[in-house]
């Protein structure tokens, strides 16, 4: 009976792993205009360099002020950024957002996701509609 429990348990525990490594955490505001996102920034053939950080993300007038978790040298940074463009991500689950990235680290562009289904993605929207954002 042990091994019963025993394997029960290990199957429980294997579930469990799978579905959360499977997730990335987000939270929102309950007004949308601060969240949790990923970001990576775009080297010059438009795919992400390198692999995607967790950063907070804030709503300000028309811009984005992003800040990346500090990397393991333990700089931290924040920018102003402009909401460029919106696309799709490879998983439907997700969208994508360019923002302008000023020239970080040489990095002109910085793409943001985040779950298709946040309150984040209207607020980032309506910023993408305002007269005087977007490419351009």
């Amino acid at each position: 009976m042990d091994v019963v429990w025993g394997l029960a348990a290990a199957v429980g525990f294997a579930a469990l792993a799978w579905y959360g490594f499977g997730r990335e955490a987000h939270w929102v505001a309950s007004d949308g205009r601060a969240f949790t996102c990923e970001m990576a920034r775009v080297g010059p053939d438009g795919q992400p360099v390198g692999r995607w950080r967790q950063a907070r993300a804030y709503i300000e007038s028309t811009e984005l002020i992003l800040r990346p978790r500090p990397s393991l040298d333990g700089r931290a940074w924040s920018a102003h950024c402009r909401v460029l463009v919106r696309t799709e991500d490879d998983n439907p689950r997700w969208t994508r957002f360019g923002l302008d990235g000023q020239g970080l680290n040489q990095y002109d562009l910085v793409w943001i996701r985040l779950p298709a289904h946040s309150a984040a993605v209207v607020e980032i929207e309506s910023i993408l509609a305002a007269p005087g954002n977007g490419p351009g």
